[in-house]
């Protein structure tokens, strides 16, 4: 029987195929699943109405298996002295129903597939565009609920960040290189092929569940040079349906072993899909309208051969391949050893972790990339490639080869590297992204934005920036996730989640309630906690501190897209009865605390105990003193270190770390930075060591001031 349109379709498939009672019984229950829906972003109203549609499919027994294992784990990372505050990866409320409801399970691994392979506001667009023409195919009687296109993109997003850990990048590449083979594609064509045209995702809606429960009496013909190879995975590995793709010049290619069901003819010219009964009527046809617009694809790839690929679709030359590889690996560095002169300002990730992070991104190069003496010889072989290209090629090959050292610096400077973390390819609107100069701190914080988030990044300078999510993946600072300065570190921290607070999920955590980064709630005059020697060189001296620790306090609030935070330091005197020492409180960001610990150096660890209590003769040129506010200098002709004693108290470390950094004075004609250089002593380096290592510190430039 011959039936009059998709949407009468869709009414029989729906008949056929009960998907039972979709809300849940308890009204309690359905009140919190809503309240836990809406904070993650995605839509109750929504998920019933793709459910609706997706959730009639069955998922193959053997990858249902293996993809419920990669999601089914959640995650929680806590933010440091913040209870209510985490960064929350793995299974959500979207993808916690999924894993319990059949219905809801094949929707979330459809969508999954589709947000992978498609630009997220592109496909919410095609996908509410698909419901509107399906509901305008029924009758005038019916009613057809149709989601709206900010509710769906926020439902995509959700089911994104929570099925992260499955990388479906594996299957899409296996099936791109058994279709195109050698094939070489500029940069944007291999990624172009992967999105379905609206016309055909409006098809295989209700064609794959009729395909799935009536085998026997159905066939799809597909004719596109676009999304083949996200439709296979779909169709084949996903759904189990088996797929024949004919071509003109290649062969024709069978994915799966039973008869075929889906039938796809490469076709640069026409998108239109067919679906014939046993009779061969057409059950209905859907032609592309001239209206649709190209899909836009989600051009990134996991870290694990991400160089690879990336190098891979601009160059087919095997010599060339490793020439690109070596040269960006020596490059890197290179970069990386001249940052190392400069401690304050610049990256110098070891070369030892460099190259750790060259075997992830160039799998297959891996033994050759650093090879003693070869430095040379591969900078001879680049220069004879550019000199034997042409202008436009020439500078093409210099600034991928300067791209991918600067991604290999900034990769290479990030704590907990996973190997499914997706990566856009690298943007080269700055000139710091692809220029062969030396990377800052804060330039590396960018590089990895826009590394994440691809087209969607905008440059974060000077922002507040602590957290910045995408994909269900979070890089941050490292203050984000440690108490105390001395904890600190250069390195930047990639967390598997999404910020969260009470199962409300942002994207960026910000420093908020500033004024000016700072809030005294204690300014008199005379000053407050002055600077008070206590120890002066050749003196004994004990490592305690002169305050005490009080509770952390912070601030927290949040807009459409961040938590804005605050953390509240407050020190008070222990042993000290002057009236000239009363309580401090300050107001710090996450991002500007770890600005301070950039800007820091931090004494290197030694093998002795770092313990409270210790004892230690003042070397000659140092003072040990109490307070915050900053001396006259200079306190003694021959005082050129200043340790400030708060080794017990985070608190007030923080406090003393910045007025030393805002209030104390610079002193003219100095080589360090801004006139000054600052110390931190971490939990590993014990009292002597500290103090002999800041001594050795003022040969680089004058006074040092060192936070014990």
């Amino acid at each position: 029987m011959s039936l009059p349109s998709q949407f009468s379709l869709s009414l029989e498939l729906s008949k056929l195929l009960p998907l039972g009672a979709l809300i849940p019984a308890s009204s309690r229950a359905l009140v919190r699943l809503l309240r836990d829906l809406q904070a993650s972003g995605s839509d109750f109203l929504t998920e019933q109405d793709l459910a609706a549609v997706f959730g009639r499919s069955r998922i193959e027994q053997r990858f249902a298996s293996t993809f419920r294992t990669a999601v089914k784990t959640s995650v929680v990372h806590r933010v440091v002295n913040i209870a209510e505050l985490v960064i929350e990866g793995g299974a959500g409320p979207t993808v916690r129903r999924g894993l319990s409801e059949p219905a809801y399970f094949s929707t979330i691994v459809q969508l999954s597939l589709l947000t992978w392979t498609h630009e997220l506001g592109d496909l919410a667009k095609a996908l509410a565009k698909s419901f509107e023409r399906r509901a305008q195919q029924g009758a005038p009687s019916e009613y057809v609920p149709v989601p709206r296109f900010d509710a769906v993109k926020g439902t995509l997003r959700a089911c994104r960040e929570q099925t992260s850990g499955f990388m479906w990048e594996l299957m899409l590449s296996a099936v791109e290189a058994e279709l195109y083979g050698h094939i070489t594609y500029t940069d944007a064509t291999l990624y172009r092929r992967r999105p379905v045209p609206t016309v055909l995702l409006q098809a295989l809606m209700d064609a794959l569940p009729a395909l799935q429960h009536l085998p026997e009496h159905t066939l799809l013909r597909v004719k596109s040079m676009q999304g083949i190879p996200t439709i296979i995975v779909w169709a084949h590995h996903v759904l189990g349906l088996t797929v024949k793709v004919l071509t003109k010049n290649r062969g024709d290619f069978t994915f799966g072993e039973g008869p075929e069901n889906i039938y796809i003819e490469e076709n640069a010219l026409d998108q239109e899909a067919t679906l014939l009964n046993e009779t061969k009527d057409a059950l209905f046809h859907l032609v592309r309208p001239e209206e649709d617009n190209m899909l836009q694809p989600l051009p990134c790839h996991p870290l694990r051969g991400y160089g690879s690929r990336y190098l891979e679709m601009a160059y087919n030359d095997e010599a060339k391949l490793q020439t690109l590889v070596h040269q960006a690996v020596s490059l890197a560095i290179e970069r990386a050893f001249f940052g190392s002169n400069d401690w304050r300002i610049f990256c110098h990730p070891s070369i030892h972790r460099i190259v750790e992070v060259s075997k992830e991104l160039f799998p297959g190069f891996t033994e050759a990339v650093i090879t003693a003496g070869r430095v040379g010889t591969e900078r001879n072989a680049l220069q004879d490639m550019v000199e034997q290209s042409s202008p436009i090629d020439r500078n093409k090959v210099e600034k991928k080869v300067s791209l991918l050292s600067s991604v290999i610096i900034a990769l290479a400077s990030v704590e907990c590297l996973d190997p499914r973390v997706p990566l856009y390819e690298p943007l080269n609107e700055d000139g710091f992204y692809w220029n062969e100069g030396i990377l800052g701190h804060a330039q590396v914080f960018n590089i990895m934005a826009s590394l994440l988030q691809g087209r969607l990044h905008r440059s974060q300078h000077d922002s507040g920036i602590a957290a910045l999510s995408a994909s269900g993946w979070t890089i941050c600072v490292s203050s984000v996730v440690a108490e105390d300065p001395g904890d600190t570190s250069s390195s930047l921290t990639l967390v598997h989640g999404v910020p969260a607070r009470g199962g409300e999920r942002k994207r960026l955590i910000l420093d908020g309630f500033l004024k000016r980064n700072i809030s005294f709630e204690s300014q008199t005059e005379p000053p407050r906690n002055p600077y008070t020697p206590v120890a002066w060189p050749g003196d004994q001296c004990t490592l305690t501190g002169w305050t005490r620790p009080r509770k952390t306090r912070y601030f927290i609030g949040a807009t459409d897209e961040a938590f804005e935070v605050a953390m509240v330091y407050e020190s008070e005197p222990a042993a000290i009865r002057d009236p000239a020492f009363e309580p401090l409180t300050m107001r710090l960001g996450f991002r500007y605390m770890q600005d301070m610990s950039w800007a820091a150096f931090h004494l290197e660890a030694c093998e002795h105990s770092a313990a409270l209590g210790q004892v230690a003769v003042l070397p000659p040129e140092v003072v040990a003193f109490h307070g915050f506010i900053s001396p006259k200098y200079p306190a003694g002709e021959n005082i050129f270190v200043h340790a400030g004693l708060v080794p017990d108290d985070s608190s007030a470390r923080w406090i003393l770390l910045f007025m030393m950094f805002n209030d104390w004075p610079a002193v003219p004609h100095m080589r360090s930075h801004a006139g000054k250089i600052v110390c931190l002593r971490g939990r590993n380096c014990c009292f002597a060591c500290a103090l002999e290592q800041a001594r050795k510190k003022r040969y680089e430039g004058g006074h040092v001031l060192l936070v014990l």
